[in-house]
């Protein structure tokens, strides 16, 4: 059984490297992209092979936020499974969630 294959995007720097160094230290899972873009996460070339996009909700000043940017990588990869993390409530974020 083949690893599971993951897009890390957080714009946090020091919670970005922490998060990709744990992830990446579990035989189950590969990080195939860990960034602080969205837009970096939008036009990665090999988001069709991922299997799940951990995103953290709020991505900067002027970026989309973490449930805009699963919406659009959901778009170009209709398997990508979805996974939303913040240090804040999520109750205001669930409602843009498509049902």
């Amino acid at each position: 059984m083949r690893a599971t294959r993951v897009v890390y995007v957080e714009n946090d720097p020091a919670l970005r490297g922490i998060m990709t160094s744990m992830l990446d230290s579990s035989p189950e899972l590969e990080v195939i992209l860990s960034t602080a873009s969205p837009t970096e996460a939008l036009s990665f070339e090999s988001l069709s092979r991922a299997d799940v996009a951990l995103l953290d909700l709020a991505l900067g000043q002027g970026e989309m936020n973490g449930v805009d940017l699963g919406i659009a990588l959901r778009q170009r990869n209709m398997n990508l499974g979805i996974v939303i993390h913040s240090q804040y409530p999520l109750d205001f974020a669930t409602e843009r969630v498509p049902e």
